[in-house]
């Protein structure tokens, strides 16, 4: 990633040392606990909680891990950049239940808070989110989702994801949609990483509708290379040509220019719809593009997330 000038997010650090976990790799753990730190980048508490098991049982040392994560104790988090008050009694039994794996009793809880409405801290409601996922219990997630909808609370972001993810899992993507919609609205940074992936993934589960929503629903600066191969990729994919290159032309009708990927992408998806004759066309411009471009161009970074991951796919197509 760092090669082709994309700087891993929270959500990309977590999951590294979640891997790092799982072989206890301390030495590459570190690597990224540093650039954590450089960058001011926290882990969830789930995976903080298992780096922690991790060190401890090692025999290493958890100083930079603490460092990194300095709102985190061994039982409970606390928010310091967003509350200067501490957690309910409440919110400090469900993390302690939470660390303890008492998903059941973390449910009644929650049930029972809801019906009393009291305000818990977000990010005591973005760790169950996480937890709950993690384990497989969407049912427990949604229900913590739920609640945090219901308060009108800004959860983090990797929150929204993690549910995200789990509705495309469960085929519920009219859901899914939604949560993105809310994350948007709640003022959710989106990297073009993240929105040609998030398309790309409705693609693979044959959704070009849902794709085509999440699209639309992207600011303007969102709408790159990226993310209009992305949706060409979906139709291809979807058996729909004719649409594939409607979203192409009105790519370039906006005046944004393919990248090296767009074009393999487009050779590629016309021969398997047996349009054999175009496919050629847009081999030939692809060669006169690879020849005006030079060895000294500079490619952004939505040409990059676009190369890399239609680079990959173009192998797949076939």
């Amino acid at each position: 990633m760092q090669d082709a000038g994309i700087l891993p997010d929270k959500a990309a650090c977590n999951i590294l040392v979640e891997k790092c976990c799982k072989v206890q790799d301390i030495e590459i753990m570190h690597k990224i606990l540093q650039f954590m730190k450089e960058n001011k980048i926290v882990l969830r508490h789930s995976v903080f909680i298992e780096a922690l098991d991790i060190l401890r049982n090692k025999g290493q040392s958890d100083g930079l891990l603490r460092e990194v994560n300095p709102h985190f104790s061994d039982e409970c988090s606390t928010d310091q950049e967003d509350y200067d008050v501490s957690y309910t009694t409440e919110g400090a039994v469900l993390l302690i239940l939470l660390q303890k794996q008492s998903l059941v009793a973390v449910d009644h809880l929650f049930i029972a808070i809801m019906n009393k409405n009291i305000r818990l801290n977000p990010t005591v409601v973005s760790i169950t989110i996480h937890v709950n996922c993690t384990r497989g219990r969407f049912e427990g997630a949604l229900l913590a989702f739920g609640y945090g909808k219901k308060l009108g609370l800004v959860l983090e972001k990797s929150a929204y994801l993690a549910v995200i993810g789990c509705m495309i899992r469960r085929d519920e993507f009219e859901k899914a949609v939604k949560v993105f919609e809310e994350m948007l609205r709640v003022g959710h940074p989106l990297g073009p990483y993240l929105a040609a992936t998030l398309i790309y993934k409705l693609g693979i589960a044959r959704r070009p509708n849902f794709a085509a929503k999440i699209f639309s629903s992207l600011p303007k600066n969102l709408r790159d290379a990226a993310t209009y191969t992305s949706l060409v990729w979906v139709y291809f994919s979807a058996g729909a040509p004719e649409k594939a290159m409607k979203i192409y032309q009105e790519m370039r009708g906006k005046g944004i220019n393919p990248s090296l990927g767009t074009y393999d992408l487009m050779v590629v998806g016309l021969e398997k719809s047996g349009r054999v004759s175009q496919a050629g066309t847009y081999r030939k411009e692809k060669q006169r593009w690879l020849f005006d471009s030079g060895l000294e161009r500079v490619v952004s970074l939505e040409e990059r997330i676009c190369d890399l991951l239609f680079a990959w796919d173009t192998v797949a197509f076939q």
